[in-house]
Order: structure tokens, then sequence, then C-alpha cells
């Protein structure tokens, strides 16, 4: 259902009937007051006029994410043509997207089916808590270590922001200075906030495991190969077949403690006699087995070490300069944070808050970023 709020009568009715006959679900109040109450019902999204009286819609959209913190309710504003500072206010208080008046009905028609699209990529929460136990720098630098991908709201008195999130990176907002207006975010010490991430590919799961091979008669089929390879109380099983799934492949897995470690796979060419397949799995095996064996050379493993003594290092740094930065020591953050680049330079988390920390000491941009 789309609520559709306005208090003009004449542009109410034209809008509803417009998505009536798309073939949208609609319900409508002419204020805000009256909208809240019929939201108990969790509309798809709303549609609200951002100059109204009694109640804006700058005040509905504050109030009903303060209300309904929980939700993921896109909302579209409506703003007259040359109303910029509408437009601003709005995206700066988390409207997903604007359209002007006069109405295009086309457009309109667009940005819903654009909204609802980009709603239906997001699953229900995820995670949602209060401002004042976990900061709103700890909140990105969580979305950052775990490479999240989706949407972070942040709710408070003052502010309201959605916060798109790919790979851990933060999407820089739509904003006159995006740095600006995500340091007014570290600073709130109150508010809310929810997590909401994109569905699971599911696809992943079953791409990890051994596809089931084609069934055929034990004579066309060349058989596979399983061996064990022990390194101290570490046994790995490496196991190779040839399946069917999509089309003939040869595929070769390393199984520790009942985990896949590993994966290759390789095509033969189409009709290949079954002499020339037994070849290729033997050698893609034997391949894999020596894959293991250097990986678990002495000099390799030291090398995994020393990687993972720098990644515990710029962690250090890292947590250390978000301390500081909590506590306004900016001086002593920026420093924390710039030896942390010396050890992972293209962390997305970390060139944010450097980029955050230089703002407040009002220092230019860092060069090259």
């Amino acid at each position: 259902m789309i609520l559709i709020i306005d208090d003009d009568r004449e542009i109410l009715t034209t809008i509803e009937t417009y998505l009536q006959r798309e073939g949208y679900a609609t319900g409508t109040a002419i204020a805000g007051s009256e909208a809240l109450v019929f939201a108990v019902r969790t509309p798809d999204l709303v549609i609200v006029d951002a100059r109204m009286p009694e109640m804006d819609g700058f005040e509905l959209l504050q109030e009903y994410t303060r209300r309904f913190s929980h939700r993921l309710t896109p909302f579209i504003m409506l703003a007259a043509v040359d109303d910029h500072e509408a437009v601003v206010r709005g995206l700066d208080l988390g409207a997903d997207d604007i359209v002007t008046k006069p109405l295009r009905l086309d457009i309109l028609r667009a940005k819903v089916r654009g909204v609802l699209t980009r709603k239906t990529r997001y699953t229900s929460p995820t995670f949602y808590g209060d401002l004042s136990r976990i900061s709103c720098l700890k909140l990105l630098e969580f979305c950052a270590r775990r490479a999240l991908t989706g949407e972070v709201i942040i709710s408070s008195a003052s502010r309201h922001a959605r916060l798109q999130i790919r790979g851990g990176a933060v999407v820089p907002p739509e904003t006159p200075d995006p740095t600006e207006f995500l340091a007014g975010l570290y600073d709130l010490a109150e508010g809310t906030f929810v997590i909401h991430t994109q569905p699971l590919e599911f696809k992943e799961i079953e791409e990890s495991a051994m596809p089931l091979a084609r069934p055929a008669p034990d004579h066309e089929r060349p058989p596979g190969r399983l061996t064990a390879i022990r390194f101290g109380a570490r046994i790995f099983q490496v196991q190779t077949e040839l399946t069917a799934l999509p089309r003939d492949r040869i595929i070769t897995i390393v199984n520790l403690g009942g985990k896949i470690i590993l994966k290759r796979e390789s095509l033969p060419r189409e009709a290949a006699l079954r002499a020339e397949i037994e070849k290729l799995i033997e050698t893609q095996h034997r391949a894999v087995e020596d894959e293991i064996r250097e990986r678990m050379n002495p000099e390799v493993i030291k090398e995994v070490k020393s990687r993972e003594y720098l990644t515990d290092r710029f962690n250090q740094l890292f947590d250390e300069g978000c301390e500081r930065f909590r506590e306004k020591d900016y001086q002593t953050a920026l420093r924390k944070w710039a030896e942390a680049a010396l050890f992972n330079r293209d962390d997305p988390a970390l060139q944010l808050n450097l980029q955050i920390v230089r703002k407040k000491l009002g220092m230019p941009p860092a060069k090259g970023r």
C-alpha cells in the first residue's frame, strides 16, 4: 500500500487515481497527524508534500521514523520546482527521492517503481540499537569490518539519515558537503539506528558444495580421485570428480575439518574422450595437492603469520583512534589513524574517518583522496 499525504485535495486525488490505474493499492490523508494514524498499517511507500500546515512533510518524516524506527519505509517528497531549500532539507532528513511540482505523472510513476524496487533488495531489519551505547563511528566501523552491503538508518531529535553501504564502504550522501554531513552524524550522542542488509545469495552455498554427477553408465564415467594429505594434526581431504552441472566440468575441492577451504574447476573440451578426461582429472588433482603442500611450507606459514600481525596492528590503531575521537581528542585520533594507514591504506572506514577528523581540525582534504 502506498500512503499519499497532501493538503491539496486535487493533487491528492490525481495521484491516487493515477497510481490505482497503475495497479497500486493506495491510502490517502490530508494532514500529517492523520497519516500517522493510518501508518499503523505499515505502508510500502509514503508520498508526502513537503509544505503543509500543522505538520509538514519534514516533520512527518521525522516523527514517522521516531515512532517506527524498526521499519524500512521509503519516502518520496513533493516539492515545488523552485523550492531548493525543500529539496535539500528533504534529502538531508533521509527522503529517498524528490518529485517536483507541477507534477509529471510519468516521472512520479518511474520514481515509485525505482524506490519500491530498491526496497525489495533488503530484508527486514538485521539489527537496531541506541546511539548512546553504540556510536555512529563504531557502527560504520562494524559495517566496514563485515563488508556489509545494505542501508543504515540513523535517527535523533535533530537528524535523520539513510546511508547506503556497499561492501562495507559508505556511499557518499548526495549533499553539498558529504564529509560535513557525516561528521555531524559522528557527533550524535543519542538517537537510534537500524541496519538493513541485502538478502544472502543462496547460490553461493550451492556452488560451494560438490555438484551431483550426471547419471551415466559406469563404463562411460572416468573414476574420480580421493586422497588425504596430513600436516601434523591437520588432514586435508582432496577430491576430484567429473560433474555435469550445467555442463561437463572437472571439480576439485579440499576439505579440512568438514569445511571446504579450496575449490578448483576446469572445463574439458566438448566430446572429450574418456582417456583424455582421466588425464585431466589426474593432472588437476595433483596440481591441487601440490598447492596445499606449498601453502603448508614453513616459509609460507611465516608470511601468513606476518600478515596476521599487520592486520592485528591495524585493528589496534584503528580502535585506539576511535576511542580518541569519541573523547574529542582529534589530534591523537588523526595520528592513530594515519599510522593505521601505513598497514592498510585502502580500508574504506579508515579513509572515511581520516576525512572526517581532518574536517574537525579544519585541515584541507588529503591530496589524492
